[in-house]
């Protein structure tokens, strides 16, 4: 039977492969849990950035081909995807092992298979290996493997599968392997990818947070202005004094100016209202001048705290 498959529909078949032996208490999957599959970092190569649309795409073409099947469980809140590779070709655990590492990390050495399958299948030795991609090779439904040249550099052979085409052999043997310098540079540039789009999910997150501080602000705000400008009046208005009747006085005292008494004429006591002791006495004499006896000369007033020579409270010599 020959299938071909695009590189996405080849990622979500493998993950679909592999998830189903290693995690079986989360299979099938929901459309999340496999897109996270198809673009994890580990055990991937290339390593891909797929949307949902391109893995619901993909999932509609492997189902039109038998490969998987859309699961609607009775517990379930959204659909789940399988595969059905098993119904539609039948591969041994070692063979399916083997499928499903080739089509997860592209061509590998029987030694690289057998070091990359534990999860999914315990191959004995490397013989093991060999005769199990041989048979895949040599399948008369088939085949699904193919043994590549030796690349120079290397001792081994590599084996890829055939489910997206025949594999460029030119190509693939003009490619050698990179230097650990090489290996290193690159392993640093996806590091500071990552922290980058860290940095950039932490930017977001903090940028929401002010949004959310300035409203909460804006919002209580007017009401405090509101409660300060009612406790100032509420202060204002215990604090108020009437002015007498020349227009004189400031509204910010709690005592009266001085007042004089009714008898206005030569030689008549007066009263004022002392700021310290409350009441001034005093005798007009005939040029209009008063003159006053107070108890305490040497404090200071308790409303306008200057010396008493020059209270408002005093009237002129």
């Amino acid at each position: 039977m020959q299938i071909e498959l695009s590189t996405i529909e080849a990622r979500v078949l493998g993950a679909l492969i592999e998830k189903a032996v290693t995690t079986p208490e989360y299979y099938p999957l929901t459309l999340n849990g496999l897109t996270a599959a198809c673009n994890q970092k580990s055990n991937r190569d290339p390593v891909m950035a797929l949307e949902e649309k391109q893995v619901v795409r993909a999932l509609d073409h492997l189902r039109e081909k038998g490969l998987a099947v859309q699961k609607t469980l009775a517990d379930a809140r959204v659909p789940k995807y399988g595969h059905t590779i098993q119904q539609l070709v039948e591969l041994s655990p070692a063979e399916r092992a083997a499928l499903c590492v080739l089509l997860l990390r592209g061509p590998q050495t029987p030694g690289e298979v057998r070091g990359r399958t534990g999860r999914l299948h315990e191959f004995g030795d490397l013989v093991e290996v060999e005769a199990t991609l041989d048979g895949l090779a040599a399948r008369p439904d088939g085949p699904f493997v193919v043994k590549l040249p030796r690349q120079p550099g290397r001792r081994e052979h590599r084996y890829a599968h055939l489910l997206c085409g025949d594999v460029e052999v030119e190509a693939e043997a003009a490619t050698l392997p990179s230097e650990p310098a090489t290996r290193a540079v690159r392993a640093d540039d996806e590091r500071i990818a990552a922290l980058e789009q860290e940095v950039a999910i932490l930017r977001d997150a903090v940028a929401e947070l002010q949004q959310r501080v300035r409203a909460a602000v804006r919002v209580a705000w007017p009401a405090r202005r509101r409660g300060a400008a009612g406790r100032g009046k509420l202060r204002n208005a215990e604090t108020q004094r009437p002015r007498d009747a020349e227009g004189r006085g400031s509204p910010g005292s709690k005592f009266p100016l001085p007042t004089v008494g009714e008898g206005q004429g030569e030689g008549e006591r007066v009263e004022t209202a002392s700021h310290i002791n409350g009441t001034t006495s005093g005798y007009r004499g005939a040029a209009g001048k008063t003159t006053k006896n107070t108890k305490d000369s040497k404090s200071g007033c308790r409303v306008c705290w200057s010396s008493l020579p020059r209270c408002i409270s005093r009237p002129a010599k």
